[in-house]
């Protein structure tokens, strides 16, 4: 029953860990990254994914300021 307890705690911890990354945005969540590894160290790929992200929604923005 102690392990049973001790699962659900960690996956209600992890839920809540989920939560708070996912309300950064892109653009914080690479800062978070470069402050906890290190400014460009590690976590190769979702920094890769992140800086990918970042680019799509500066030139989403860019069309729409011309579009107007």
């Amino acid at each position: 029953m102690g392990m049973q307890r001790n699962r659900s705690a960690r996956q209600a911890e992890a839920k809540e860990r989920d939560a708070a990354r996912a309300a950064l945005t892109d653009q914080q969540q690479l800062d978070r990254l470069d402050k906890i590894l290190g400014a460009g160290v590690g976590a190769t790929k979702e920094r890769a994914r992140l800086a990918k992200r970042i680019e799509a929604g500066a030139k989403k923005k860019a069309s729409a300021s011309k579009k107007k």
